[in-house]
């Protein structure tokens, strides 16, 4: 008679390559990303010099794709410790691409296009990252950082009884208007995609209107047109 040991070791381990939604949508994008950028610095580079700028971008390009490569084998139970690695191996690369552009090695159409894909990429991540999120500024816990819209505030009443307790009292949500422009403040400058990263509770087409009410009301400005719109106050 099998024993629950010897079955859990006979029965097939559940791996992330059979969540359809990661291989898609992270997994081949960033083998796309990877392919694009070895064909593309290769194509730009003049009589087979390899420069070190360049040497170091393909690096951390064949690091993230082996990082998801290996992502594809571990068990689900581990899938947000992967889409970490991910995470960190895109931000490596994003990095390196800006330091080629800054360096001339890199066009600057070039850069926006992989930028807006590792920026794809980095968003379908979220959902496996955000899931083991803790929050704990005040002593909360195991709460989703999207969830925590407001914070517990605790103010005593002016006059204090034996039976009096502590009056528990809600602080309102910072306004979606106002987080629009903060981001915008922090970064000098952002794009509909920055400013989504940050404000998550509405779309892209929300955002949008609301940038569009900003700009009317002589708060920020817009520079460019379409997908490369970027907004900066006044």
């Amino acid at each position: 008679m099998e024993t629950k040991e010897t079955l859990s070791r006979t029965e097939p381990r559940k791996t992330i390559v059979e969540d359809s939604e990661f291989y898609k949508y992270i997994f081949k994008k960033t083998e796309k990303i990877v392919c694009a950028v070895f064909y593309i610095l290769r194509s730009e580079q003049n009589d087979g010099q390899k420069d070190m700028v360049i040497a170091d971008v393909e690096d951390t390009a064949s690091v993230l794709l082996d990082v998801a490569l290996q992502s594809l084998n571990a068990p689900v139970s581990c899938t947000d410790v992967e889409a970490r690695r991910v995470q960190l191996a895109l931000i490596a690369l994003e990095s390196n691409l800006r330091v080629a552009h800054a360096s001339r090695l890199l066009r600057e159409g070039y850069l926006e296009v992989f930028l807006h894909e590792i920026d794809s990429v980095q968003r379908s991540l979220r959902k496996y990252i955000e899931q083991s999120i803790s929050y704990n500024p005040f002593g909360e816990t195991n709460r989703p950082v999207e969830q925590i819209r407001e914070r517990r505030v605790v103010q005593p009443r002016k006059q204090m009884g034996n039976d009096d307790a502590p009056r528990i009292e809600t602080a309102p949500a910072v306004p979606r208007r106002d987080r629009i422009v903060g981001v915008i403040k922090d970064k000098g400058e952002a794009t509909i995609k920055d400013i989504a990263y940050v404000v998550t509770d509405c779309s892209e087409k929300t955002i949008q209107r609301e940038l569009i009410d900003l700009i009317k009301d002589s708060v920020i400005v817009r520079d460019g047109e379409r997908r490369w719109s970027k907004y900066r106050l006044i």
